[in-house]
């Protein structure tokens, strides 16, 4: 009978401890199992925070070729620039190119006494002219000249001989163009280096 109640409490620690090491593991098992999701847990965030999207770098690199002196010239240019696929468009400008400087003596009344004065300058061996037509007509011409100061070194000594005089400027004005390149990162690599055309960058207009 001792045997017996031995054997069965035998068999009722034997279970209670099958039970405990089970529990154990499952503690050890969930345990590991929460380590490892905090782990990849912060495997993720590390990832999350370190790795960013690839940013599109914005173009910003326009192109103005010219002053061009012929449209055929700037047409040639377009042309290439469009085989090689790159939009441009040719733009015309009434530009001014230089500026000159004539040397006149006011116009007189009348036709005769803008004469009678250039026989006076004839006399002190000064160049001149009557203008005998526009909007200058019946002044005296004194030169016209390239350089603004070469023009009022004239005056000066037109005055100091007792004649008044002034300085217009006369605007010379041409037809140029130009070949504007739109947005774009495209590299002209020598393509037009034949043509002698000026290469401009310049930052795009906003849309």
């Amino acid at each position: 009978m001792l045997i017996k109640k031995v054997f069965i409490s035998l068999l009722a620690l034997n279970a209670l401890l099958v039970l405990y090491v089970s529990m154990d593991k499952k503690i050890v098992v969930e345990d590991d199992l929460s380590r490892d999701f905090v782990s990849v847990g912060e495997k993720l965030q590390v990832i999350t925070t370190t790795k960013t999207l690839p940013i599109r770098k914005v173009v910003d690199h326009c192109l103005s070729l010219g002053p061009i002196d012929t449209k055929e010239m700037a047409e040639q240019i377009y042309q290439r620039l469009n085989a090689r696929n790159v939009v441009s468009e040719i733009l015309k400008k009434d530009v001014l190119v230089s500026t000159d400087y004539w040397v006149i003596i006011p116009p007189r009344k009348s036709e005769r006494q803008a004469l009678r004065l250039l026989k006076q300058l004839q006399l002190a061996n000064i160049d001149s002219y009557v203008v005998t037509q526009g909007d200058f007509s019946n002044a005296i011409s004194l030169g016209l000249f390239t350089v603004e100061n070469s023009a009022y070194r004239i005056k000066e000594k037109m005055e100091a001989a007792g004649f008044d005089s002034v300085v217009q400027e006369i605007p010379r004005r041409q037809i140029r163009y130009w070949v504007e390149v739109g947005n774009t990162d495209f590299v002209l690599n020598g393509m037009f280096d034949d043509l002698n055309v000026k290469i401009n960058e310049k930052s795009c207009k906003s849309r």
